[in-house]
């Protein structure tokens, strides 16, 4: 074989790794900014994940507040500093709240819709809360995301017990 020939057969595999190539890089880069998203999203649901495990530890760190079972428990007379530490707990649920609707509610991929049934069904529960809703109407319907404020304020109107 003389060296034109090797240039030949050099230049043929060029062209075949050149060929195959550009798919299969196409699909790595593809593949891995599934992954990326994935990663993201698994990190955007377990970082909501987290806040809602530190609201409920608040509310097992302070049980005597009746926090978890407003409604469940027959009332109790709170002192003026139990009143106002029920209300801080309830602002950090609603907190938690909206960035749920703000991570998941227009959202088009199928976790997220998923994701956003779960938090709109446990803010439609919370709503049902005789409580909350007055919490809500209280004190807390005019500081949010508009949005928000509109989805919640939503659910309280459909709530059973709704005030108005």
């Amino acid at each position: 074989m003389d060296l034109t020939q090797i240039k030949l057969v050099l230049e043929i595999v060029g062209i075949i790794v050149t060929i195959l190539g550009v798919p299969v890089a196409i699909y790595v880069f593809l593949a891995e900014k599934k992954r990326e998203r994935l990663d993201r999203e698994n990190g955007t649901y377990s970082t909501l994940d987290d806040r809602y495990i530190e609201f409920l530890k608040i509310c097992l760190d302070h049980s005597e507040l009746n926090i978890y079972e407003m409604d469940q428990k027959k009332p109790k007379n709170f002192t003026d500093d139990q009143i106002s530490q029920r209300k801080i707990i309830i602002e950090i649920l609603i907190c938690l709240f909206e960035r749920a609707y703000l991570m998941y509610s227009d959202q088009e991929d199928a976790i997220k819709k998923r994701q956003w049934s779960g938090w709109n069904t446990y803010m439609q529960n919370w709503m049902e809360n005789k409580q909350f809703r007055v919490l809500w109407i209280n004190y807390f319907n005019t500081q949010y995301d508009s949005q928000f404020l509109a989805h919640m304020n939503k659910l309280y109107h459909n709530s059973q017990g709704g005030i108005s």
